[in-house]
């Protein structure tokens, strides 16, 4: 992986784990109005989606690179 394709790799997985995480800004906001537990928020409610957003970030780099 070239430095050029390294920043964009970053920025997918940063915003992955973020997204994902039970324990970030959002998802404990959300899981407090929602009535859910940061796990319910974070994993599961987020987990498809944002395995299929892996998947085309994975492949737009790809072919980038």
């Amino acid at each position: 992986m070239s430095v050029r394709n390294s920043q964009p790799a970053m920025l997918l997985t940063w915003s992955i784990s973020t997204a994902l995480s039970p324990f970030s800004g959002l998802n404990l906001m959300v899981s407090r109005f929602a009535g859910k537990s940061g796990v319910q928020t974070g994993l599961r409610a987020n987990g498809l989606h944002l395995s299929i957003l892996a998947l085309i970030g994975i492949v737009i780099i790809s072919y980038i690179g």
